[in-house]
């Protein structure tokens, strides 16, 4: 399948195709989720045409593969779509296929996989960030539910001791109010008597000394 270097090239497959479809290039993608192609002949990926917000389904699709369009940009596409396909010969003796991978591939995948570790550090080091954060809250949370839990306590008991005195206050009350009642019917039995005396005068002498007494 073809491998484009140049724009010369670029423009020679873009004049000898049909304007109103695409075509296999023969790239693909060398790791999934990775914005990383190659070759497939083992020539190095030195030259590309990509189109606007092109590449852009290395999320989507586990094989990607590059198409061309009539006007001379690429696209990546599933590898299980149906386009049309371009071929070249080679124009050495060497063999067109290889049997080790190319050093570029080799390369490619080397920093790909450098990219990854640094990406698993950065994620390690936020995950244990975010851990010491998440012991911090905890600790934060503890204590302030010890203080909570503590005022609590001291509420609880100013709430009793004030039920204590609310009941103390009615039961003086009650008492108070008893003895009240209780002198104004001795009061009411001595004036019932005294008006069924003739002695007056003892009456009110009486009266006089039962109020000072009280």
């Amino acid at each position: 399948m073809v491998s484009i270097h140049s724009q010369t090239e670029n423009d020679y497959v873009k004049s000898i195709i049909n304007t109103n479809g695409e075509y296999w290039l023969g790239g693909m993608q060398v790791a999934n989720r990775l914005k990383s192609f190659t070759w497939i002949d083992g020539t190095p990926f030195d030259f590309n045409k990509w189109g606007s917000n092109q590449p852009n389904d290395e999320e989507i699709f586990a094989c990607l593969a590059i198409v061309t369009q009539s006007k001379g940009f690429w696209g990546d596409r599933s590898c299980g779509n149906r386009y049309g396909q371009l071929c070249q010969i080679s124009a050495s003796s060497e063999n067109a296929l290889f049997d080790a991978y190319p050093n570029h591939f080799i390369n490619g995948l080397t920093k790909n996989h450098f990219k990854l570790l640094k990406l698993i550090k950065h994620f390690e080091s936020e995950l244990i960030d975010n851990g010491e954060k998440l012991n911090a809250l905890q600790s934060e949370f503890e204590f302030r539910s010890r203080g909570m839990k503590k005022q609590l306590k001291t509420f609880e008991a100013v709430t009793r001791k004030m039920f204590s005195l609310e009941n103390r206050f009615h039961s003086l009350n009650a008492s108070f109010l008893s003895a009240i009642n209780d002198i104004d019917s001795k009061y009411e039995t001595q004036q019932k008597k005294c008006n069924k005396s003739d002695l007056h005068t003892h009456c009110r002498a009486s009266s006089r000394l039962f109020l000072t007494k009280i």
